[in-house]
């Protein structure tokens, strides 16, 4: 990931982008390192924006602070599990909040339930809970599931019979 700053010199009237390296920590709104180019005194964070590995932009689109983005895995378990935390690394740390959709599938016919939770407290939770034939699936989408701590979800799951399987993938992000 990379950050984008909009950078003005007040002197000359000049505005320009810089970009810092956004994956290693959370960036401020407000640019706080050494790096910028002499007589610029004002900066504001406009994007943080996924790259491939070539170091090129990746396909993603920015209104505000929402960027939308090809799908980036964030679970896949066949766990069964209480609320668990689970950290993902492929999201930017700057994310604040993500959305996208969860998969719930088994291998009987039953009940299943996959839930996504903003902290540690379970709360903000995101429900994909039904009933799914033998082989079937059901997929949900997501909206705005807050994450209290950078690259953080927590998480839980629950069926009665079959093998299952829970997967979430996030399609955009807010920061």
């Amino acid at each position: 990931y990379v950050g984008l700053y909009a950078i003005y010199n007040p002197a000359s009237g000049v505005s320009a982008l810089m970009a810092v390296n956004a994956v290693n920590s959370v960036l401020p709104n407000v640019y706080s390192g050494i790096n910028i180019p002499a007589g610029f005194t004002a900066s504001a964070l406009v994007s943080i924006l996924p790259t491939q590995s070539a170091g090129l932009f990746a396909a993603c689109q920015q209104d505000g602070r929402h960027v939308d983005v090809s799908g980036i895995s964030v679970l896949n378990t066949t766990v069964l599990s209480g609320p668990t935390t689970q950290v993902v690394p492929a999201l930017p740390k700057n994310a604040r909040m993500i959305g996208g959709s969860s998969t719930v599938t088994s291998t009987t016919a039953g009940s299943i339930s996959l839930s996504l939770f903003a902290s540690d407290a379970s709360v903000g939770q995101k429900t994909n809970n039904g009933t799914v034939p033998a082989g079937g699936q059901q997929t949900v989408p997501f909206e705005r599931l807050h994450m209290k701590t950078p690259q953080t979800i927590r998480w839980a799951t629950s069926t009665l019979q079959g093998s299952p399987t829970f997967i979430v993938s996030a399609t955009s992000y807010d920061f």
